[in-house]
């Protein structure tokens, strides 16, 4: 191989058989496994590690190369499944990673499924026990080693381990070959495989719609992979003396969904590896895959051209309105006495009346403020009609409080909502004449002036309380008050 993959996806099954791995489904052994790796992997380009997943023996891991992992890759969850002792085990099992490279998702899934010969619908049942207990949740999935963005935390989110547009099963899926032992060895000396494979049990249950549906795998053109003596080139000369089969397989499969992207996977090598450190032999799959991907200028253009031809469309069904003012000023607004405008709603359409009403401010039940009151809050207008809508500022007890101790201020926005059309916006604004009427007298003894020749700026009051000037006893209005009903009272 003279090229250098963008991300390797390796996984191992029995890489722990000790009683404390099998327990507790980990291994201490991990780590050093996964520096091994990128260490040797890191003498041909800058690989990291993505994310692993560990079950009891069975290990997954995902390696890219740094650039690929730092702008292309995102969204990773792990899930895994025991399907071992009691069926829950982590002897034998399966361990999920999946991700999204670019705009493709994509997943991964290293098994070990149950052994012998004769335990064909037991795989067959471990395979669908697989399928069906592992769904990625960003609530339970392991920490990335090289912190990779992973799906923000949302629990009712759950993604099913089939509901990606690519997905690569592999390990030592345990499908034997249904031949006696010596026949099976003769044909590998002659290598004809393809004789072998029409009694490959894997084959005969995706043929017959029990487990595998839909997966494909690539040419077998190499000798069965198991059963091996150790450090020897020698198939099992034991007294169990076990049938040789493939029982190590790379598959995939693609989304059916047609929003997907269709025969994006392109195998370009599926090979055995001539390790005898064990009774099983290697096997490797390269891929060629073609992701999704947004190119961000085009985007952008054409989200552009959506909404201009989206705006016109909208516009030809637009009733045809106009809204005269669209600004109200209101000078010199006094305590208790009513300033008016008035706002000219015209239909300026020649076929259909018009609805329309005062809407809601987000949020909130108010259409305005409490010291603004409008009439008519709705209406119907005729075709080439015209309505007025009157907008009165009465400032009385209840809303001159506020605007006297500048908490509130003159100011507001009020929405005139056309069925079927687009909102017209009317701004208020007004300025209120301070009035010892409304007002507190805690706040009136701040002002040793009268009040409507204080200072402009509302938050006086505050500013003065929290500088701890000097106050007056009382009010002065009050203290004017009781002088002359003391003075008129005495005459």
């Amino acid at each position: 191989m003279n090229y250098h993959p963008d991300i390797y996806a390796l996984g191992f099954q029995e890489l722990d058989l000790s009683a404390d791995a099998l327990l507790l489904n980990g291994s201490s052994r991990v780590a050093s496994w996964e520096n091994h790796i990128l260490l040797n992997l890191r003498k041909h380009d800058d690989y990291i590690l993505v994310m692993s997943k560990q079950l009891a023996g069975i290990l997954l891991c995902i390696i890219a190369k740094r650039s690929i992992h730092q702008n292309d890759i995102s969204e990773i969850l792990t899930g895994s499944a025991g399907v071992g002792i009691m069926g829950l085990m982590g002897n034998k099992g399966g361990v999920s990673i999946r991700m999204k490279v670019c705009e493709t998702t994509i997943c991964f899934l290293n098994s070990h499924l149950n052994a012998h010969t004769d335990n064909v619908a037991r795989r067959n049942q471990d395979y669908h026990d697989i399928s069906r207990r592992i769904v990625f949740s960003s609530s339970d999935s392991s920490p990335s080693p090289s912190n990779s963005p992973s799906l923000p935390s949302d629990p009712t989110r759950s993604i099913p381990l089939h509901s990606h547009d690519l997905f690569f099963w592999f390990g030592d899926l345990n499908y034997r070959l249904i031949l006696p032992e010596y026949e099976v060895k003769a044909r590998v000396v002659e290598e004809k495989y393809s004789v072998l494979l029409e009694h490959d049990q894997l084959y005969e249950q995706i043929r017959e719609g029990n487990a595998f549906v839909g997966f494909e795998e690539g040419p077998i053109n190499f000798a069965p992979t198991y059963k091996y003596d150790f450090n020897s080139t020698k198939y099992d000369t034991s007294e169990k003396k076990r049938t040789p089969s493939w029982c190590d397989r790379v598959l995939w499969k693609e989304s059916n969904d047609e929003s997907s992207l269709r025969k994006s996977v392109e195998l370009l090598a599926y090979r055995r590896h001539e390790l005898m450190k064990s009774d099983h032999r290697p096997v490797s799959s390269t891929f060629l895959v073609k992701v999704k991907s947004i190119i961000g200028e085009k985007k952008t253009t054409l989200q552009k051209e959506l909404l201009r031809d989206f705006e016109k469309m909208e516009n030809l069904c637009l009733p045809d309105v106009s809204v005269t003012p669209t600004t109200l000023n209101f000078p010199a607004v006094r305590y208790s006495t009513p300033s008016t405008h008035q706002v000219s709603l015209r239909n300026n359409g020649q076929t259909m009346s018009v609805r329309f009403h005062l809407a809601m401010k987000p949020n909130d039940k108010l259409i305005s403020k409490k010291w603004l009151r409008i009439t008519p809050m709705f209406g119907v207008i005729a075709p080439l009609q015209t309505i007025s809508i009157t907008f009165t500022i009465l400032v009385d007890k209840l809303t001159a409080p506020s605007l006297n101790c500048g908490m509130d201020t003159l100011d507001d926005i009020v929405t005139i909502r056309f069925i079927n059309g687009k909102d017209f916006y009317v701004i208020i604004s007004g300025e209120y004449l301070l009035s010892s009427f409304g007002n507190s007298l805690s706040n009136l003894v701040l002002y040793s002036k009268p009040i409507r020749n204080s200072d402009k700026d509302k938050s006086s009051a505050a500013r003065n309380r929290s500088q701890s000037v000097n106050h007056l006893s009382i009010p002065k209005e009050l203290w004017h008050l009781v002088n002359c009903i003391y003075k008129k009272g005495l005459d």
